[in-house]
């Protein structure tokens, strides 16, 4: 699988051959460390990609027949953006200086785990 991250600036781009459901990418841009994330998606020959949450409800890309990955492999390609995302980002911090939303201790407060 191809996957492309570009940083300009304070703008992140990442690209992926499939066709998110939107739990993916909102999980990737609530942790990219840029001020603005943007998804290129079906930047190849990639196919929907549900998420545990559509194929509970029976959205009509979650059927397995119409998908060759599920939504462990799209939570492992969602990562591996996130870290791309991180690592073009070392310091940790967003790119105007300030913590990374995820780090808030009000996402502890509320049962998320710090990143």
């Amino acid at each position: 699988m191809t996957l492309h991250v570009i940083r300009l600036g304070d703008v992140a781009i990442a690209t992926n051959p499939f066709e998110y459901y939107l739990d993916f990418g909102v999980y990737i841009k609530t942790r990219s460390p840029a001020v603005q994330t943007f998804l290129v998606r079906l930047t190849g020959t990639g196919s929907y990609v549900p998420s545990a949450r559509s194929i509970a409800g029976g959205g009509y890309g979650s059927l397995p027949a119409s998908t060759p990955i599920g939504p462990d492999g799209g939570r492992l390609v969602a990562e591996t953006t996130i870290e791309t995302l991180l690592a073009m980002w070392d310091d940790g911090a967003t790119a105007d200086g300030s913590a990374h939303p995820a780090d808030s201790d009000w996402l502890q407060q509320a049962g998320r785990p710090k990143r």
